[in-house]
């Protein structure tokens, strides 16, 4: 056999690794709540949670006129501290988080619209894609490495355009109801995923990820799916960005 042949063979199996094999390593590690359950925090426990990232994009939120409504450590598969924010007067929701594992922090802001007819706008600057398959009536855009007033700029923009435009009605969650609104939102997530055969049903509190869910979430993370799945997201996201600016007259 040829070098040549040699080394196809290796790329060969290589290959067959990352795509066959590490979707049962994702599989073991992979698992969503069977329900989701929000206590409080207290916050001498949440503090310890937070990075200094986490704290400045509090303040910067509490500067375009978010409330901080309650802290969380909700049960996921990596450390979490979220702290829960709404906006009194435009009556949007906001999440701040800090994900964490052994080897690495993620910090981002969400923005959340809801409308009385179930319709969704979420908007995030996560660096980290989503593992899930979009929601058809859950509109996400992610704008990796957006700042988070920049990010409430584009977000009440797109969210005004869009009530407009559709003849929506924004729905308003009471401050008291926030923590319960975004755990059935995370509830309908995991049911979701579960129906699409991404995760099996709840067994001892979690559902256990699929060969189904790890294959599907692991190739979309490798090439060449990954790049394309983040380029037709992206051309979504801007293609609604332009609509929205043009609304309000922007270039």
């Amino acid at each position: 056999m040829s070098w040549l042949s040699w080394g196809a063979t290796l790329a060969g199996g290589a290959a067959a690794f990352f795509y066959l094999g590490v979707p049962f390593l994702v599989r073991g590690s992979q698992w969503l709540p069977a329900q989701y359950r929000f206590q409080p925090l207290p916050f001498d426990d949440y503090i310890g949670l937070q990075t200094a990232t986490h704290q400045q994009h509090v303040s910067l939120l509490r500067e375009r006129g978010f409330e901080v409504v309650t802290f969380l450590s909700p049960t996921l598969m990596v450390d979490a501290a979220v702290t829960l924010l709404r906006h009194p007067v435009r009556h949007s929701l906001c999440s701040v988080a800090t994900l964490s594992n052994a080897q690495s922090v993620l910090d981002y802001v969400e923005l959340v619209r809801s409308w009385d007819n179930g319709a969704m706008l979420v908007m995030n600057n996560s660096t980290v894609p989503n593992p899930f398959p979009e929601d058809p009536a859950r509109l996400q855009c992610r704008l990796p490495g957006t700042s988070p007033d920049q990010l409430y700029d584009l977000f009440d923009m797109t969210e005004r355009y869009l009530t407009r435009a559709r003849g929506l009605t924004a729905r308003d969650v009471p401050k008291d109801q926030v923590s319960e609104f975004v755990a059935g939102y995370l509830q309908h997530e995991a049911e979701r995923m579960t129906t699409l055969g991404y995760f099996a049903a709840p067994v001892q509190g979690r559902r256990p990820c699929t060969i189904k869910g790890a294959c599907l979430m692991t190739w979309q993370a490798l090439w060449p799916f990954k790049g394309w799945i983040a380029y037709r997201h992206r051309t979504a996201v801007n293609q609604l960005l332009a609509l929205a600016r043009a609304d309000v007259g922007l270039p």
